[in-house]
């Protein structure tokens, strides 16, 4: 997908890539999980990460999100 990550889809990338929880990334943003969930879900679509992989789909997020 060429839709770029918004500012807090790309500041839960970041987290994600720190090795952060839902949880803390949540606690830090001061947002709720749902919140983050739906940050992370948004990144997913956006950075064409397929639903039925072999793979983790947070690493390959996290790989295909700083390979932009």
């Amino acid at each position: 997908m060429d839709e770029p990550l918004t500012l807090k889809e790309s500041e839960v990338m970041r987290c994600i890539s720190k090795g952060w929880t839902n949880l803390h990334i949540a606690q830090t943003m001061g947002v709720t999980v749902k919140c983050v969930e739906n940050h992370i879900n948004h990144s997913y679509d956006k950075l064409g990460v397929p639903v039925d992989t072999i793979y983790h789909r947070r690493i390959l997020a996290i790989l295909l999100w700083r390979g932009r």
